[in-house]
């Protein structure tokens, strides 16, 4: 990083469809002028959970589609389903995760509990999920 540069992280939180996500907002400072603008998703707490989305990204890094296109047309469902699960507005149906699992050859128990997770509605029931998918992904 050059002597007038820096980066700001904002943390926002961020309600939508009953469920909170955190977004971190980095700005980019170079002399105290903003130059660069990100807002993305982040997980805001050390828990080892991973967002649907790092699931669809693992599928594409893995070779077993191309892109978002290809997952939906591997899983049977539309790509503005698998946009959904990605921008957080839905999560796969259960046969739709444990599908999705095998394509990227997990155990669908994580990928069920992950979505449990997402679909809690209060604090307790999140945390009791997340408990059981950190369970499911130490075990692969």
């Amino acid at each position: 990083m050059d002597a007038g540069e820096k980066w700001q992280v904002i943390v926002l939180p961020m309600y939508a469809f009953g469920v909170q996500a955190m977004y971190a907002r980095s700005l980019h400072f170079v002399n105290n002028e903003r130059t660069k603008y990100d807002f993305a998703p982040s997980r805001t707490n050390s828990d080892p959970m991973k967002a649907i989305g790092q699931y669809l990204d693992d599928a594409v890094r893995r070779g077993a589609a191309k892109n978002d296109s290809d997952v939906a047309r591997l899983l049977g469902v539309t790509r503005a389903a698998v946009s959904d699960w990605r921008n957080l507005r839905r999560t796969p149906d259960d046969d739709q995760a444990v599908n999705l699992a095998k394509l990227l050859g997990i155990e669908p128990g994580e990928l069920l509990a992950e979505c449990g997770a997402a679909r809690a509605r209060n604090p307790e029931t999140r945390a009791a999920w997340e408990r059981v998918a950190a369970k499911m992904a130490q075990q692969d």
